[in-house]
């Protein structure tokens, strides 16, 4: 990982260095956690025969995550930016969902939590660190109701919450 900073840091511009922290940064906090933190690092282990079996499954949920991010970037100019951070995060969840129940029907309970919260923390970038209340109050139940439930104005109030969340903690004193 160190070799790869170096290189953003000696080879990429600014600009383009920062967008590339932000889509990198899941991945990024698995490597500091598998690096430096003993207690995950033995967690990983013990589940590790678990991610073997799961692979081609876990890659299947991958393709179609990206498919549909590809989808929701190709309607950029089509929708607000509140209703795509929240179908963002709403495929976020069904991702880990893909994840979880494809190991739950291979693997033991705990094994298949644990590839769940690797699969979120991979689908993680910086920009969206507060899907959690976005999945948790609109995302749980059937992800493709998600329009029908939801009244636009309720999805744009809850949108500029959780950006405005964000914006607050990133100006606060510290």
């Amino acid at each position: 990982m160190e070799c790869v900073r170096q290189y953003l840091k000696e080879c990429v511009n600014a600009r383009q260095r920062k967008i590339i922290e932000n889509e990198v940064y899941g991945a990024q906090k698995l490597y500091e956690f598998l690096c430096y933190d003993q207690a995950f690092q033995r967690e990983f282990l013990r589940h590790k025969s678990c991610f073997q079996l799961v692979h081609p499954e876990w890659d299947l949920c991958s393709s179609q995550f990206i498919g549909v991010l590809k989808e929701e970037m190709a309607r950029t100019t089509k929708q607000s930016i509140n209703v795509q951070y929240i179908q963002f995060c709403c495929a976020r969840y069904a991702y880990e969902n893909c994840v979880y129940s494809s190991a739950r029907f291979i693997c033991k309970p705990d094994s298949a939590m644990f590839l769940r919260r690797i699969a979120k923390l991979l689908s993680t970038d910086k920009h969206f660190l507060n899907c959690d209340k976005i999945e948790n109050e609109l995302c749980s139940g059937a992800v493709r109701q998600l329009p029908a439930r939801i009244s636009s104005g309720r999805l744009t109030l809850l949108g500029s919450l959780v950006l405005l969340g964000t914006i607050g903690r990133h100006f606060a004193v510290r």
